[in-house]
């Protein structure tokens, strides 16, 4: 068999499975076994595919029928340049994601040395990519689950990012502590999926995802007022909030913030597909 055979097979049986983009799911996964890129498989589709090859090809075929994510199949998530480590039970960053983290390097570009604080970090994709782009910042990404954290530190290391990790649940490890008052950018994409949508999602997400990294309370909105509580203790004057928020909460975020006070400037920003994805607000100088 041909690796453009192979494909084709691959792609009518992805497709049977439901999955929602057979075709280029196919020519990931073999670009990946033939240690290529996915638009040199065109000058390969002529060639044999070697049988090892069709072999480990065909098993990752079957994972991905049975809607497991393609990134976990592959051990990795592509995020803004980076290949973020994952690894089963851990939440895959998601392209919206990248959005927030252009915003934060956006928000950042006239600070010199900028802190930022990431809070329910998962694999810390969005402090990895924040980093590389300014390696002159202090970063540290809060983050409470064993897994996720390694992810993040094998990450750090493959890219030499001198990334600082917390293991802890939302801020809380940094209460009190000596950044209080110093912070430039506190950011965080929170669990935000509603508790009665979550059996509602794809399996790729419903059922491998672990579910605390997705529900975010019977409206979404659980983690929004303790991390604002502490994003403001910990937020320097001029210093910024960042959000991640689901679809059709912005304004209800917007009204979060505006009930703790010294925060100005509320805005949001629109992600790739129009949605009202990202919410940001300035921590006042009084």
């Amino acid at each position: 068999m041909t690796v453009g055979e192979f494909i084709a097979v691959a792609e009518k049986t992805l497709a049977e499975a439901g999955v929602q983009s057979p075709r280029a799911d196919a020519e990931t996964m073999t670009a990946a076994i033939l240690n290529v890129r996915r638009s040199d498989l065109f000058l390969r589709s002529g060639d044999e595919l070697p049988r090892p090859e069709a072999e480990k090809l065909r098993a990752r075929v079957e994972r991905r029928a049975g809607r497991e994510p393609l990134q976990l199949i592959l051990g990795y998530a592509p995020f803004l340049g980076l290949e973020v480590a994952i690894e089963p039970g851990v939440f895959v960053p998601r392209p919206e994601t990248e959005g927030l983290a252009e915003l934060c390097v956006e928000l950042a570009g006239g600070m010199p040395n900028p802190t930022l604080v990431e809070a329910c970090a998962g694999t810390a994709a969005l402090s990895l990519a924040f980093l590389r782009e300014r390696p002159d910042a202090e970063v540290l990404a809060v983050e409470r689950d064993t897994a996720a954290v390694a992810c993040a530190a094998r990450t750090a290391r493959r890219y030499g990012l001198d990334l600082k990790l917390v293991r802890g649940n939302l801020l809380e490890p940094l209460v009190r502590g000596k950044l209080e008052g110093t912070v430039d950018i506190v950011v965080a994409n929170p669990p935000y999926i509603r508790s009665g949508d979550v059996d509602s999602l794809p399996p790729e997400v419903r059922d491998w995802e672990p579910r605390e990294a997705l529900d975010g309370g019977p409206d979404g909105l659980d983690y929004y007022p303790p991390l604002t509580r502490v994003a403001a203790s910990l937020l320097a004057p001029g210093g910024w909030l960042a959000f991640e928020v689901g679809d059709g909460a912005a304004m209800a975020v917007v009204g979060i913030i505006e009930l703790y006070g010294g925060f100005e400037m509320p805005a949001t920003a629109r992600d790739l597909s129009g949605v009202e994805r990202y919410f940001y607000a300035r921590k006042g100088s009084n």
